[in-house]
């Protein structure tokens, strides 16, 4: 017989096999009755089905079937909770690692929400590590408190109402391996009490590597939070309208250990303000903004030139910035080649992605020189405008310049004007080996045998590809719809006539 680690190690993956397959339909019914077949699968079977828990009352449900009821609509208890009914709820309750409750309310009573609070055993939820409450409209603070215990990692509160901001204090006191935050006041009027409340807590929360607040920062927490030692990751709002007159940090680097910073629901020029204010991020690699607004080009281009004085450009290899997409601006201002030159500074960025609904406005020329600069590019998003615009597009030619400049490209989204048919040089054949996904917005075109003849020369591995799309995968009506619908099966086509010619040379 193998030793005993290896044994286990055998029934453990049998039972993520079968619970891989059951997860579609969420049932775990079979894993439940293999644990009550079998006694040598009852361990690992059950520490499977009960390593994550969806909704409080798949969690309460653990308790002795007759001590419960759900048959008012609701979870209710039905008679005193014993010790021994505790007894039994905590043999799997020590088996969750990870419990959850999505943005619907539970279906619990006030009174079994209160009854549990009252359970012998601290913490609840010994083994506990990931702990989320998403829902807005109860937050059962002394319950949740309860739960937690010291082997606690991660703690996302979104919506915290007022009463309960303490909460976070408590929690990091007790749970000193605590690396992710994710907290948010219920109500914006509240954001300073609840600043307090993140800014008292952060002291007790020595092993924080990663902060997502969710709500407008102060210059205090910033201070706050750059004493941290293992602070990697910083997701915020910018400061707020009051404070974003203040000067930048003293010294100069407040993060000097940031890898990756992101901004949410921020405008674009208050982000620009913060991120002068926060100064030099000589580590930092990533950089994500999600905007409230639509993003002028003038403010992008505003931020990409703070971004380029604030960061290490040959450590820098990520950039998002993405705004919102609902709201456009017929006559707004393109992205030219002189909005994007910051961009020409990070040698070796990975992945860019620039989802607005400002067009851009480039040629061929400007795509060359721009990738010339990008040796290690993998994917590439010049989108978000939902239209035909009359700006500058690069041509075929273009894209196999970005193409050749760029030889680890995976991902591409832009718009190419594919009306003209320029000859592509023999040197250009397959220069987009790594290319799976091209995404083509609202290109326009004339020919579509040319258009999916040069794509299948350039990039003969293509196999997902977009153009005049809307959001949900819907082609658009009209002559350009139905010409790249055409593409696209030639395109496919083309894919398969080379895949029998491999075979058929094996």
């Amino acid at each position: 017989m193998p030793p005993y680690y290896l044994y286990r190690e055998l029934l453990d993956k049998i039972c993520n096999e079968l619970w891989d397959e059951e997860r579609v339909n969420d049932s775990g019914r079979d894993l439940a009755r293999l644990a009550q077949a079998c006694k040598v699968f009852q361990d690992p079977a059950l520490d499977v089905l009960y390593y994550e828990i969806v909704g409080f009352e798949s969690l309460f449900k653990i308790l002795p079937r007759d001590s419960w009821s759900t048959d008012g609509g609701a979870f209710a208890l039905t008679r005193p909770l014993r010790v021994c009914d505790w007894d039994v709820f905590r043999k799997n309750a020590s088996r969750i690692r990870r419990l959850s409750q999505p943005m619907d309310t539970p279906a619990i009573t006030a009174e079994a929400f209160e009854a549990f609070c009252l359970c012998p055993h601290s913490p609840i939820l010994p083994n506990l590590r990931h702990l989320m409450w998403e829902n807005k409209s109860l937050f059962p603070g002394n319950l949740l408190r309860l739960l937690c215990g010291p082997k606690l990692t991660h703690l996302d509160f979104p919506f915290i109402p007022r009463s309960f901001m303490s909460i976070i204090s408590t929690i990091c006191i007790g749970c000193h391996d605590l690396r992710y935050l994710s907290v948010g006041p219920a109500s914006r009027k509240d954001f300073r009490s609840f600043l307090t409340m993140v800014e008292d807590a952060l002291g007790y929360a020595p092993a924080l590597r990663v902060i997502n607040l969710r709500s407008k920062t102060t210059v205090s927490f910033f201070e706050t939070s750059s004493k941290l030692p293992c602070l990697q990751e910083l997701d915020v709002q910018s400061l707020h309208k009051m404070e974003l007159v203040s000067p930048p940090a003293s010294n100069g680097v407040l993060f000097p250990l940031l890898q990756s910073l992101g901004f949410s629901q921020t405008p674009l020029g208050d982000i620009s303000t913060t991120l002068s204010f926060l100064g030099l991020l000589p580590s930092l690699d990533s950089f994500s903004a999600s905007m409230c607004t639509t993003g002028l080009a003038l403010d992008i281009a505003c931020l990409l030139k703070t971004l380029g004085f604030n960061v290490n450009p040959q450590k820098f290899t990520d950039l998002s910035v993405e705004g919102d997409l609902t709201e456009g601006i017929a006559d707004a201002l393109p992205l030219t080649m002189e909005c994007l030159k910051p961009l020409m500074l990070f040698a070796n960025i990975q992945n860019i992605s620039i989802t607005t609904t400002a067009p851009f406005s480039l040629e061929d020329g400007d795509i060359r020189t721009l990738s010339a600069s990008w040796p290690n590019l993998q994917s590439i998003e010049f989108g978000g405008c939902k239209r035909l615009h009359g700006h500058k597009k690069p041509t075929v030619q273009g894209l196999a310049t970005l193409l050749t400049n760029c030889p680890l490209l995976e991902d591409a989204d832009l718009v190419v004007d594919m009306r003209l048919k320029h000859n592509l040089s023999p040197k250009w054949l397959n220069c987009g080996p790594n290319v799976e996904r091209l995404h083509l917005g609202f290109s326009p075109l004339d020919d579509p045998i040319y258009v999916a003849s040069a794509l299948n020369f350039l990039m003969p591995g293509l196999t997902k590809m977009w153009a005049w799309e809307d959001d949900m995968g819907v082609q658009a009506p009209g002559a350009h719809g139905d010409q790249w619908a055409e593409v696209k099966r030639l395109v496919t086509g083309f894919n398969a006539r080379e895949t029998y010619r491999r075979q058929w040379l094996a």
